[in-house]
């Protein structure tokens, strides 16, 4: 027999190594504590190929990191935002892309 609080109880302190490294849960909420998690921010980037056609690589710019709640810059390459533009700065906003997308 299976008892609804012995169940939250364990589901709340349990703890095991996942695809994401370290699975805890909060043991008041039973939410996924986010400390462990990682978040990569990646950016498509143009790259020329040897035969001089232009390409994409996926360039990683930031690293979250949950357990200290900090955003590291990972890149020496600023990321290229819609429209074109190359920066570190806040994005620009209302950018016309090709096939009249607009991100704002």
């Amino acid at each position: 027999e299976i008892r609804r609080d012995q169940l939250s109880h364990n589901i709340r302190t349990t703890q095991f190594h996942g695809a994401s490294g370290l699975v805890q849960m909060d043991p008041v909420t039973g939410d996924r504590l986010a400390g462990e998690i990682p978040v990569v921010i990646t950016n498509l980037q143009p790259i020329e190929r040897p035969d001089g056609s232009v390409g994409l690589s996926s360039e990683t710019i930031w690293q979250w990191k949950g357990a200290d709640q900090t955003l590291e810059r990972v890149s020496t390459l600023p990321p290229v935002w819609p429209g074109g533009e190359r920066q570190w700065e806040q994005p620009p906003l209302d950018v016309a892309c090709e096939g009249s997308l607009v991100f704002s």
